[in-house]
């Protein structure tokens, strides 16, 4: 491993690192959003216990911190795939935060933001054909308007794309993350919704 691909990995944990979330309940209500709600530090929680302003601001930064790192790879003049792994960096480094006892927020948003970015990139380059992604918004959609519960939408949703892209894209850098991030969002909602359903069952 080179030392450019070395402080790349570093930059983008350090970059994920950064907790928005933590500072502004810090900041705003002299708090520590992590005690707060449910327990997360993330966009959803500070929207639940600040508001939405500052929720608006967090999922914001959450989301491009995954983007700046990769960026700065770039700039770095880091390999391809380094490149790649700086954002996947930066999701650990949201998820495990040194100065916070290496608790953080669960990533989704930072892992969010790549998959977007991705999701352009797969576009652009017509690997993705256009009407196959409108048959896929029409599926999900039918999805929500049938069952109306969230719960489920997120358990068909992404799974559903990542067939996609498997299908359709190329076998490359690109692709390989997409699917990489795809999981790791899929398994953080799936254990999110169990865990709801858990503290629903315990309530009744």
């Amino acid at each position: 491993m080179s030392f450019v691909n070395l402080i790349s990995l570093l930059i983008g944990y350090l970059i994920g690192s950064f907790s928005p979330s933590y500072f502004l309940g810090k900041l705003l209500k002299g708090i520590d959003i992590r005690e707060h709600g449910d327990g997360n530090a993330g966009g959803t929680n500070v929207y639940y216990v600040l508001g939405l302003k500052p929720a608006i601001v967090v999922a914001l930064a959450d989301m491009s911190k995954g983007l700046i790192s990769m960026y700065l790879a770039y700039k770095l003049g880091a390999s391809n795939l380094f490149i790649h792994l700086a954002g996947l960096s930066a999701i650990a480094g949201h998820v495990f935060p040194f100065y916070l006892s290496f608790r953080g927020g669960k990533g989704i948003a930072t892992g969010m933001g790549i998959l977007f970015y991705y999701f352009y990139v797969l576009m652009s380059n017509k690997w993705l054909p256009y009407y196959v992604f409108l048959l896929y918004l029409v599926f999900i959609f039918l999805v929500y308007f049938i069952t109306r519960r969230k719960e489920i939408l997120g358990i068909i949703a992404l799974p559903s794309l990542l067939i996609l892209i498997l299908i359709f894209a190329p076998f490359n850098l690109v692709t390989i993350f997409s699917g990489i991030i795809i999981i790791y969002i899929f398994i953080m909602n799936f254990a999110l919704n169990i865990l709801k359903l858990w503290k629903r069952a315990e309530q009744a």
